[in-house]
């Protein structure tokens, strides 16, 4: 069986690899009566059956890719070897991605063995937190489970696929160091709530700040000796609520009581292109910004109808190395090695027949072939158009109309958005991680508070890629085909559903909108953001900064030739 599902695995990982690099123009595939092959510069010729979907991208059946030279079993590290003239990567880069691609390789066979015998029904019964030990996580990033830092029991312990439990390391710092921003009445939520314990020094100098286990044993206990020394850090011991990691591993959920708030902390392991720290320079305005958010919700008249709602940043403190800090250029990673974020977790805000669960959830197809959002359907009692209708209004709409009509961003994947089903249908939506994933239109700058003008603020044309890259792409893009596959609802219905829910909210709010305008969701073509190639440029050394992606060909929108029609 262990061969059986290390075999599974590198083909679905060569299966996604092909499709993704394909869909980047680091590839390219000829067609000939629905098999496509890859000529690689190496000589090798990959074979397989597919069809081209929506986004131009193509729907691999694994099952079907052959090798040429024939090899007894398609193997990851032997398709990157082939391909690696086509990626451009440096040997040494290379090497840093198979280690990364072993990584993901084994904890997707952990992922395997919990969907074993699980069928969607079955997980159509579960809440949102007991759904991420069976999701396999970013649909985009070839790498998805790298984890760079982690040892095998590290993963056992602090992975969710793994569905352990574990407690927090608690340290107290001084005041008069840290970061500290907080709602009302919340700043002694740790000292009040969490750990009603006694201290031999004196707490009214000092806040109590949770810390990741293996963060604190692999960096804070050596890089902040200094601190510990001078008692601006005074390490008490893991103890309180055992928590379970989310998909997103450094975001954690109370597992005695799913209602308590989620913790997010600092982990400095490379994941998903990116050390997993938390930026001092959000931390103060996270909690504020969750209120104005809350509030904007309640108050415009589309959100409210729509049930959008916040899971509100709560309290959030951090503390920057005084080292790594007065290092201009010194890799970000650094500087975001000591953070926490309290935050309300969406179980909390939900009422019996509720349940919220985060939008990758839906790329679920299980052993047997059947989705998860078919099970969502199904269970409803509405159509799938229906079905789709309610998502697109909860969802999609909410998302527009604040980038339209108050210059706010949210980067949209799949864990950022988190879907409320009401009975199994679509209804509401909740937004979540303003530490740097909520970013403002410049042209909007001027409405927002003056502490607020700290957030990273972008021209529109950049923004709406928080929808359209975040969402369209990286959500939608996956969504839609499962449907078409299993006769749920074809691509273009999908599509043509989604460009008519657009077309009547611009006509009611933004009728004057050019369709040719950046803004414009139903213009001719959308630009392609490149993800997986910026890391076969930049390799995997230190940098000041979180890598930006890159620029492909514009992409046909799917949605255009609906707008055409209305016309």
């Amino acid at each position: 069986m262990i061969l059986e599902n290390w075999n599974a695995v590198n083909i679905q990982l060569v299966a996604k690899s092909l499709a993704e690099l394909i869909y980047e123009e680091v590839l390219s595939a000829q067609e000939s009566g629905g098999y496509f092959t890859v000529t690689l510069k190496s000589g090798v010729k990959y074979k397989f059956e597919a069809k081209r979907g929506a986004w131009d991208f193509l729907q691999i059946n694994p099952s079907s890719i052959k090798r040429s030279p024939e090899i007894e079993n398609i193997d990851a590290a032997v398709f990157f070897q082939d391909a690696n003239d086509d990626l451009g990567m440096s040997e040494i880069t290379l090497t840093h991605f198979n280690e990364e691609m072993n990584n993901t390789l084994f904890s997707e066979m952990k992922v395997l063995e919990n969907r074993e015998n699980v069928k969607s029904s079955d997980l159509a019964l579960l809440s949102g937190e007991e759904l991420q030990p069976y999701l396999s996580g970013h649909p985009k990033i070839l790498l998805n489970k790298g984890r760079i830092g982690f040892s095998t029991r590290d993963l056992e312990k602090y992975a969710p696929e793994h569905k352990d439990k574990f407690q927090l390391m608690w340290i107290a710092v001084k005041k008069n160091a840290l970061i500290e921003a907080c709602s009302k009445g919340l700043k002694d939520y740790f000292q009040d709530k969490l750990l009603k314990i006694s201290f031999d020094f004196s707490m009214e100098d000092y806040s109590l700040m949770p810390v990741h286990p293996w963060q604190y044993t692999r960096f804070i206990e050596v890089q902040f000796q200094k601190e510990i020394a001078q008692k601006t850090i005074i390490p008490l011991t893991e103890m309180g609520p055992f928590y379970t990691p989310q998909i997103s591993i450094r975001t954690l959920s109370n597992a005695s009581d799913i209602k308590e708030f989620d913790l997010k902390l600092s982990l400095t392991i490379l994941n998903t292109s990116a050390y997993r720290g938390i930026s001092s320079e959000s931390i103060s305005v996270g909690p504020e910004l969750s209120e104005y958010m809350a509030e904007m919700c309640q108050a415009d008249p589309l959100l409210k109808a729509a049930n959008t709602d916040v899971l509100k940043e709560v309290y959030a403190s951090g503390l920057i190395h005084q080292g790594f800090g007065a290092i201009k250029e010194a890799p970000y990673r650094y500087k975001e090695l000591l953070g926490c974020v309290v935050r309300e977790s969406a179980s909390s805000k939900l009422k019996a027949d509720e349940k919220a669960i985060m939008t990758g959830a839906l790329f679920y197809v299980d052993n047997d072939g059947q989705s998860l959002i078919g099970e969502y359907i199904k269970r409803s009692g509405v159509s799938a158009q229906e079905w789709i209708k309610s998502y697109f209004a909860h969802v999609v709409i909410p998302l527009y109309h604040l980038q339209l009509t108050k210059g706010i961003g949210i980067v949209s994947h799949g864990q950022n958005i988190v879907l409320k089903l009401k009975s199994n249908l679509p209804a509401g939506m909740f937004i979540k991680d303003f530490q740097g994933d909520l970013r403002i239109n410049q042209d909007f700058i001027h409405h927002f508070p003056e502490n607020f003008k700290q957030l990273k603020a972008l021209p529109g044309n950049y923004l709406i890629h928080d929808l359209i890259t975040g969402h369209f792409i990286t959500v939608l893009r996956f969504i839609s085909p499962i449907l078409e596959v299993q006769n749920i609802l074809s691509e273009k219905e999908f599509y043509s559903l989604l460009g008519m829910e657009i077309d009547n909210y611009l006509k009611k709010f933004h009728p004057h909108l050019p369709v040719n305008n950046p803004m414009n969701l139903l213009r001719p073509e959308f630009e392609k953001v490149i993800l997986n190639k910026v890391r076969f440029k930049i390799g995997y050394e230190d940098s000041s900064a979180r890598p930006l992606p890159l620029l492909g060909k514009n992409l046909i929108n799917p949605l255009a030739a609906t707008y055409k029609d209305i016309l």
